[in-house]
Formats: structure tokens, C-alpha cells, sequence
């Protein structure tokens, strides 16, 4: 066989190789968005008093978890202080909390902003993680905000789940950053951002882990929001 024949067919495979892989991961994508866990959860209902709604909010492409703090027994808003924020009257009643990469949330808060090294830390999975918080003023549902009503035991769970990613320094002191602008904060986090483990598979989990039918991978901000 003649060397350029060998290029050629080792290219080809090379070529059908990456093929295969690119669509078993779109496969991957839509199947684990439509295999839900938890497939016997069920809302409680909406007149009962045990009930807590919380709410899934999309940009199109992240998804936050949004959650009451009036109540939640110290978990979350013994960290979440308005002393924290550039302005502390935007501080409120609900946290909108998202978690993504460190790079990518702070050097692009468009998608224009993007850069290459920063995707390429993102998709590999190195680099720091942050908590990303934004607050909501008894928020409602919409097109774009969907509202889950869940247990008292499941919220806990969630609060609980949550709290555990707050990074603190070596003086026990959460490690805040700057936001865009007044209305929002980073805290560091723990946790590696990945291509298999992105903003969404985190959110997903968050869910999934406090017994809330949800699919057993969400990369998609879609493989979310479409459950509610």
C-alpha cells in the first residue's frame, strides 16, 4: 500500500472516530435529560401549608436555583449577607444561586466576552469554581421562571447541598468577589466545571439529590427547564 493511501485511510478513521464520539455525546445530551430520576416524585399540593416553592430561572442557556431564605434556619442566610453586596438594598428575601467556572463567569458575562482560554479550561476542567448570586423580591413564575413546590425535608436538602459548595478562607471567612454590578456577588466555590459537569448538570443535581424528578444529566439549560 502506498504511504499517501496510509494517511488517507488513517485519516479517515480518525475523521470517523471523532464523529462517533461527537454524536454518542449528543445522544448522551438528550437521553440524559430524558430519563428522569425520581420518577415517582410528585409536587405536594398547591393549598397545602407543608409546601415550599422554590423556582428553576434560565438565561437560555444557565440555570439558577432560586430559594427563600426568610426561614431557612440560618443555612444559606447566615452566609448570604447584604453586608457582602456592593449595595445591600438589593439584598433580599430569595437567592437566585447558580455555580459555574471562575473564568468564564467573571471575564464573560456576554458570550462576546468569551475567550479561548477560558472555554478551554472550562471544557477540560481546570480552574476555580464560583457560587454566582443574584436576589429576587417575592419572585413569580414566567417564561422564563418556572416554580417547583417541593417538602419542607426536600428544601433542607437543597439548602443544605448548596451550603456545602461555600469555599472559606484560611480565616474561616467566605471568599467573596465582585459581581457585574450592585445587584449580584461571586462567592468561591468548590467543585470542578467540566464539559460533563457544567452549570446545568449542577443545577440538575441539586434537584435530583433532594429526591425532585428531574433527568439523571442535564447539561442543557433545556434538559431543565422543559420538567416544569
Amino acid at each position: 500500500m502506498k504511504p499517501n493511501n496510509i494517511y488517507i485511510i488513517t485519516f479517515r478513521r480518525i475523521i470517523t472516530l471523532l464523529l462517533g464520539l461527537i454524536s454518542a455525546f449528543l445522544i448522551a445530551i438528550i437521553l440524559g435529560g430524558l430519563i428522569p430520576a425520581n420518577i415517582n416524585w410528585q409536587e405536594p399540593e398547591r393549598l397545602s401549608q407543608q409546601g415550599i416553592d422554590i423556582f428553576v430561572e434560565t438565561n437560555g442557556i444557565h440555570v439558577s436555583i432560586i430559594l427563600p431564605t426568610a426561614n431557612d434556619n440560618g443555612i444559606l442566610s447566615d452566609k448570604l449577607r447584604a453586608s457582602d453586596m456592593e449595595n445591600p438594598a438589593y439584598h433580599s428575601n430569595h437567592a437566585m444561586i447558580g455555580w459555574g467556572h471562575k473564568g468564564v463567569y467573571q471575564n464573560a458575562q456576554n458570550w462576546n466576552d468569551l475567550t479561548l482560554s477560558d472555554a478551554a479550561s472550562a471544557a477540560f476542567g481546570t480552574g476555580e469554581s464560583l457560587l454566582h448570586v443574584y436576589y429576587r423580591q417575592n419572585p413569580k413564575a414566567n417564561s422564563y421562571r418556572k416554580k417547583i413546590r417541593i417538602t419542607q425535608k426536600q428544601y433542607l436538602h437543597i439548602l443544605n447541598n448548596i451550603a456545602s459548595y461555600f469555599q472559606y478562607d484560611e480565616n474561616g471567612k467566605l471568599r467573596t468577589y465582585s459581581g457585574y454590578g450592585q445587584d449580584n456577588i461571586f462567592y468561591a466555590a468548590n467543585g470542578r466545571y467540566s464539559a460533563l459537569n457544567t452549570c446545568n448538570t449542577w443545577a440538575g443535581r441539586i434537584l435530583r439529590e433532594a429526591g425532585i424528578k428531574i433527568g439523571y444529566w442535564t447539561p442543557l439549560s433545556q434538559s431543565i427547564m422543559y420538567r416544569f
